[in-house]
């Protein structure tokens, strides 16, 4: 164990460890930085890249409850499906760089790539989810960040953060439909924001209000990654499926 930790110390203060610290450490300055400015360019970046792609989240919140974006730190898009094989190289050819993945259960499954793209001295953050088609309803998973406190550890280079189960939540099936601004998103907004968020979800707040009466937690492991491009890619050919 000692031996174990002296690697980890090791790789956390080579070059690779304090080039991927100095861009945590980017990201977190930027975490609570308004970016609504982005939002339209965000948007347009994206669903250019693949037409299956649509707002969820915070970001589908604000186009859908305030009609603009008035706060986002990040934005978030969902794919019904599996994830396109040239995802990240889809993203890469047009400016921006895998930052992070998240996975879950006992058969390693990628179900959120992040990326980030530098806008002048400001990182832009876009989180893509896998949803999935389950006996009429769509499942969105999503390591246990909300209820547990990770153990974080240093591996070649790479953030592991890792929880000891992860949780769903169930959306009635949906459509896409073009929206007014449009772009696809879901034909039921209210219902996956209810489930998602609460029934309070119309009512702007300042701080996390997430309602969990609608989530599943799974005794599985899941973890959240991060750190530089190509050893995340590294990481996903050596470590779990897709």
């Amino acid at each position: 164990m000692e031996l174990f930790n002296l690697i980890n110390y090791s790789l956390y203060n080579s070059i690779i460890g304090r080039s991927y610290r100095k861009i945590l450490r980017v990201f977190e300055r930027n975490k609570n930085i308004n970016k609504a400015q982005y939002g339209e360019m965000v948007v347009n970046d994206v669903m250019k890249l693949n037409y299956n792609y649509f707002p969820m989240f915070g970001t589908l919140l604000s186009l859908h409850r305030d009609g603009r974006f008035v706060f986002a730190d990040d934005f978030d898009f969902a794919i019904i499906g599996d994830f396109p094989e040239d995802i990240i190289s889809t993203f890469e050819r047009n400016g921006y760089q895998l930052c992070a993945l998240s996975l879950i259960g006992n058969k390693r499954e990628i179900i959120e790539y992040s990326f980030s793209k530098k806008i002048k001295n400001e990182y832009i953050k876009v989180d893509i989810f896998k949803l999935k088609e389950v006996n009429n309803i769509i499942r969105h998973s999503c390591p246990n960040f909300r209820k547990e406190k990770e153990f974080v550890r240093f591996r070649d280079g790479l953030k592991i953060c890792q929880f000891n189960s992860y949780f769903t939540v169930d959306y009635p099936k949906f459509d896409l439909t073009v929206s007014k601004w449009g772009i696809k998103i879901p034909n039921n907004p209210d219902d996956i924001f209810e489930l998602h968020y609460g029934h309070d979800w119309e009512i702007p707040k300042t701080s996390n209000f997430i309602d969990f009466s609608a989530y599943r937690f799974i005794a599985e492991r899941s973890e959240t990654v991060l750190g530089p491009s190509e050893k995340l890619k590294e990481y996903i050919k050596n470590n779990m499926s897709c």
